[in-house]
């Protein structure tokens, strides 16, 4: 969010940041520092002055006057990191209560829940009792919407041939492929539904290997570049 990225610019690289990002109260359309309004529960609560640390925070909704001083949002976000930082990295439960617990609070793409939505969309496919293969249909939605919801700010934030792209766009085929093979192998789709749920997996599994296999063989995204090649060999042979 613009409060913590400016403090921490300023800490470390000794500068106040004023790129396009920091002087934009929606954070390029990503909402990534919003809170919902407790007053009238219909508006976003943004920085009236994103450039000033100690500026006030108010509600867009027109007939709603509810302001925030800029500390009460720092010490805000400062708690709820911590309580971030505090759940155990392998810990689902515990991110999707965190989530739970802070739904009506954020916007959906708010830094805090976009982190903890980072580590849930890692952790479904790949954590003891989580593996992709065991997720029910549910679980798969779940893990799908995490990386369309990240994969949406991404775009705003970091277009093109990004690493974190390429990564979000491998870990989305996933989730989208075998909730289409099983709906299909039981009825509940078309062969129409599934070529064109099979032909998005196509794209992703493309772009990405196309990004991370500019990545230094034998890291982790180029073996994922690598296994996004041999998907794509494996679709192709259907």
């Amino acid at each position: 969010g613009t409060l913590k990225r400016r403090e921490h610019l300023q800490e470390g690289k000794f500068f106040w940041c004023q790129c396009k990002r920091c002087c934009d109260p929606t954070e390029l359309g990503t909402y990534s520092s919003a809170i919902q309004c407790p007053k009238c529960r219909g508006g976003l609560i943004l920085s009236t002055d994103p450039l000033d640390q100690n500026s006030p925070w108010k509600c867009q909704n027109g007939n709603c006057a509810y302001i925030v001083t800029g500390k009460s949002m720092l010490l805000l976000v400062d708690t709820v990191f911590k309580e971030l930082d505090s759940i155990h990295c392998n810990d689902v439960n515990g991110f999707e209560v965190f989530l739970e617990k802070y739904r009506n609070v954020f916007h959906k793409n708010h830094y805090l829940c976009i982190c903890a939505k980072h580590s849930l969309f890692q952790l479904y496919g790949r954590s003891e009792n989580f593996m992709i293969q065991e997720l029910t249909i549910d679980q798969l939605r779940v893990k799908e919407n995490y990386c369309r919801d990240i994969l949406d700010v991404v775009n705003l934030l970091e277009p093109g041939l990004s690493k974190l792209r390429g990564v979000i766009m491998y870990e989305l085929h996933a989730p989208v492929m075998i909730q289409a093979t099983r709906l299909y192998e039981s009825g509940e789709i078309k062969n129409n539904d599934l070529k064109k749920r099979l032909r998005e997996v196509i794209k992703l599994l493309r772009e990405s290997e196309e990004i991370l296999k500019m990545e230094p063989e034998g890291s982790n995204e180029y073996t994922m570049a690598v296994a996004a090649g041999d998907a794509l060999n494996r679709i192709g042979k259907v």
